[in-house]
């Protein structure tokens, strides 16, 4: 993908690699696991030097690495012989950069090598962990009631029931939704997929209502905390016979949306996916409810 200036993070991959090392740095795992789980989520990459993004995932990852803690002496070692062999320098040039700019690359390598030695030489920082992969608060099939005020759902992040403008949240009406999809990533980070029924209801709906429904067009994944879980006033309405597997079925252009794996690295939540009669859930239409069931 190259870069679109000197500084390594000066590319859209390097970006994108920062959220995965901060969402491995949560895991209980020891330091020499983090490269095997980082190279199998950039397979591709992170064997073959004549990718151009091979520097930038090896030059990421141990720069991470040393402002988190983590010792790697095989991400060490790899990133270090990439500034020293003049690696990177060489993959820059070949994708355009200016001689310029090349030069100011190499001297944010050096100060980049300095932070590694530095690092590797220095007392190690404690890292705040997970005790044990996160539990499920959620389950496939499970139905849920919420209240929406225009349409939108509880903003979650907010401490206290407000609008954006700081004025009080008050409901006039209620949305539903579905579990159509449960996983987790790393092993350890629990996501869902919370299909919104795309009506909007006067009343608190039942089971009943959502079974006789369709979902939104929406159906990206997200995660779920239990404190998002509560401030959302979510209400269990029952379990329906999700088939497994019948989202991908009926909606096979699920694989365009976002992933459960990019929702739990990103920590994105839910609560994105549960407005009711939204662009965001017409982006395709959504299956009936009821075709997404167990016969």
């Amino acid at each position: 993908m190259g870069a679109w200036g000197p500084g390594l993070y000066s590319s859209d991959f390097a970006m994108d690699l920062r959220p995965l090392v901060a969402a491995l740095a949560r895991l209980p795992i020891a330091d020499h696991e983090f490269r095997r789980y980082a190279s199998d989520a950039n397979a591709g990459v992170a064997d073959n030097p004549e990718d151009e993004d091979y520097s930038a995932f090896w030059l990421t990852l141990a720069d991470q690495f040393a402002k988190k803690g983590i010792d790697c002496p095989y991400t060490r070692e790899t990133a270090l012989s990439i500034i020293d062999s003049g690696a990177d320098i060489e993959m820059m040039r070949s994708l355009g950069m200016s001689e310029s700019d090349l030069k100011k690359r190499q001297k944010n390598l050096e100060a980049i090598r300095d932070n590694i030695v530095a690092a590797a030489a220095g007392p190690k920082k404690p890292r705040k962990t997970l005790k044990s992969p996160q539990a499920f608060i959620m389950e496939t099939g499970d139905c849920f009631a919420y209240p929406v005020r225009q349409g939108q759902a509880i903003n979650p992040y907010m401490s206290r029931k407000e609008t954006y403008d700081r004025q009080p949240w008050i409901a006039d009406g209620w949305g539903a939704a579905l579990v159509v999809e449960t996983g987790r990533t790393l092993d350890y980070l629990v996501w869902y997929r919370l299909a919104a029924i795309e009506q909007k209801f006067a009343g608190k709906p039942t089971l009943d209502d959502a079974r006789k429904a369709r979902v939104g067009g929406g159906l990206t994944a997200g995660t779920c905390s239990p404190l998002h879980f509560r401030r959302m006033e979510l209400e269990h309405l029952g379990r329906l016979p999700v088939r497994q597997g019948a989202i991908h079925e009926l909606v096979p252009e699920l694989g365009n949306v976002r992933s459960g794996d990019q929702a739990a690295i990103y920590d994105i939540s839910v609560s994105n996916n549960l407005s009711v009669d939204n662009i965001f859930n017409r982006r395709f239409k959504g299956p009936l409810v009821a075709d997404l069931l167990a016969t």
